[in-house]
């Protein structure tokens, strides 16, 4: 649908723009979901889509002069997952679905855990949270934050390159998570039984993040 090119997708919650834009590039495919076409306003920058059922979009009439508007009225899914269900990309770069409401973060745990086939790395303030697949493997500088929580029960087979060692350890919701690890080597390596694991680090290492997971 976007020729195989990275998307990077905007919801209504708040965006730090400087973020934004250090990251987004100008030929890169953008979709809004609902009112995240607000802030693309703000910024003169016209989406390839704005998707939702549109309850949050201001001035629909402008949009539809200048780009694909798709409303879907569907109240049984969220506008990020309309956005996911009618999109398709190798990467997807997801701004303004955290912001600063904790239903928000539900949302991107549910997406997490619903959308297994597809790579979103979502920016929440400092930090990324993407899901890991099955065998993970990634250079970050010594010392970096890694915080490990299980969508649904997995155990973890081996590791390498955590201060507190997560080997042998089955994680699942309401009984064991692995949040405030860090890295005591460049090297950190996760292999998993079943690839339910979100990973939360900070953002600024998004580019290695995106090279581990490709």
């Amino acid at each position: 649908m976007f020729n195989k090119k990275n998307v990077f997708l905007i919801g209504t919650g708040s965006v730090n723009i400087d973020q934004f834009l250090k990251i987004y590039k100008k030929d890169s495919p953008i979709v809004a979901a609902d009112g995240g076409a607000n802030h693309l306003k703000k910024l003169n920058i016209i989406p390839d889509k704005i998707i939702g059922d549109l309850d949050s979009l201001e001035n629909k009439e402008y949009w539809e002069e200048k780009t694909e508007v798709i409303e879907i009225s569907d109240q049984d899914s969220t506008d990020l997952e309309k956005v996911l269900g009618n999109t398709d990309a190798p990467f997807y770069f997801a701004f303004g679905f955290a912001g600063d409401r904790f239903d928000h973060t539900l949302q991107i745990l549910h997406v997490l855990s619903k959308y297994r086939d597809k790579n979103i790395i979502f920016f929440a303030g400092a930090d990324i949270i993407f899901r890991l697949p099955k065998q993970w493997r990634v250079e970050l500088p010594i010392e970096t934050r890694i915080s490990l929580y299980p969508l649904h029960k997995t155990k973890i087979i081996a590791s390498e390159g955590l201060k507190w060692t997560v080997d042998e350890l089955e994680m699942r919701q309401g009984h064991l998570i692995g949040t405030s690890n860090k890295t005591i080597s460049p090297t950190i390596s996760i292999k998993q039984k079943e690839p339910h694991l979100v990973c939360v680090t900070h953002s600024k290492f998004y580019d290695k993040i995106v090279t581990s997971l490709t």
